[in-house]
């Protein structure tokens, strides 16, 4: 798996016990890769950032598709990741926020990629 990741742009980052933590320069590599694991990590952290910016709807649709990851089985977030992005976002619960996280629940992975490469709607 590591030459994988390597072969196509990954770079390792970390490692815990027997996971190990890859990063891409692009998330359409990772999501190529099967790597929902990195997907869901880049979301998160996208969303925080929105939510930073007071970007309310991209960061309740990137939360969303977060939690639509998790809740399908895709992938899991960390539990101290899982905390510091949902304070953030959800620190800044509003009507518009929850209309993006609504829509977020709803894409698929690939939408939810497109979409926080800035190239989704």
């Amino acid at each position: 798996m590591r030459d994988a990741c390597t072969r196509h742009g990954g770079a390792e980052i970390d490692t815990q016990g027997d996971a190990f933590f890859i990063a891409f320069a692009d998330a359409r590599e990772a999501h190529e890769l099967g790597n929902a694991s990195t997907v869901i990590h880049g979301l998160g952290l996208l969303a925080m950032l929105a939510a930073g910016a007071g970007e309310r709807a991209r960061a309740g649709r990137l939360w969303g598709a977060v939690e639509a990851l998790e809740e399908g089985g895709e992938a899991k977030l960390d539990p101290g990741s899982r905390t510091r992005y949902e304070g953030a976002v959800l620190g800044l619960w509003d009507a518009e926020l929850e209309a993006g996280r609504a829509k977020g629940r709803a894409m698929t992975l690939g939408e939810a990629v497109e979409h926080a490469l800035g190239s989704g709607t």
